[in-house]
């Protein structure tokens, strides 16, 4: 149900990457970006997964919970050791 949305800002996050590497935004951007995409991908996996009804839901629930974890670790770092 909510898979699209996490498509489309998990496809989001390598186009705004891809901008942070040709210095057209600041690091700060990115983490923040980054981050939102995570929530929002933990929250509609945890939503899918929990209220499965059938096996392609659970894994539909991990295949983003899997996507929150790809979007969440660059900007976890740029937070722990000053990136961002």
């Amino acid at each position: 149900m909510l898979t699209g949305l996490v498509l489309l800002c998990v496809g989001a996050v390598p186009f705004l990457n891809g901008l942070w590497l040709t210095d057209r935004i600041a690091d700060r951007e990115t983490v923040v970006i980054n981050l939102i995409v995570a929530a929002i991908s933990a929250r509609v996996a945890a939503v899918t997964a929990l209220g499965a009804g059938d096996v392609e839901d659970v894994r539909a629930g991990a295949m983003m919970l899997l996507a929150r974890i790809c979007t969440g670790w660059p900007p976890g770092l740029a937070l722990l050791y000053g990136a961002g």
